[in-house]
């Protein structure tokens, strides 16, 4: 199996990254302010892939923080979706007891997947791709 992670705008960002690693005053540093907001948004980049019609899944990550980014993901076409913020936000802001932490985001994003698949009257998680449940929308 292939696939290909649409990464969108919103995630890490490896620009502003190095960015932040190089001395302040230095080149590197300025053209990474110059591209801090660079990029292209998941929701578009998910749609741009599609168009494709890739012989491969389409996977998305970047800027996705919960439940229901996750299906608006799902239902724009994407096979899977990763998230990396939340779960290091969890760790880091309870670390006196990081596994409840963690049990109590996933099952927070297990619980919003499922709501929007109730509010989209999907009964499963294929479901979401196969109906025309959400349109783009950039966020603000």
């Amino acid at each position: 199996m292939f696939a290909v992670d649409v990464g969108g705008f919103g995630g890490t960002h490896w620009g502003r990254i190095e960015g932040k690693r190089s001395p302040p005053d230095s080149l590197a540093a300025q053209a990474a302010e110059t591209f801090a907001h660079w990029g292209i948004s998941t929701c578009d980049s998910l749609l741009n892939a599609r168009q494709v019609k890739p012989a491969y899944e389409i996977w998305a990550s970047g800027g996705i923080r919960n439940g229901l980014d996750a299906a608006k993901s799902l239902a724009l076409g994407a096979r899977m979706v990763g998230l990396a913020q939340p779960w290091l936000a969890a760790l880091t802001q309870h670390a006196d007891d990081p596994v409840s932490a963690l049990d109590r985001l996933a099952d927070r994003l297990e619980l919003e997947l499922k709501i929007a698949m109730f509010c989209t009257g999907c009964a499963n998680v294929e479901q979401l791709s196969t109906r025309n449940v959400w349109k783009c929308r950039q966020r603000t």
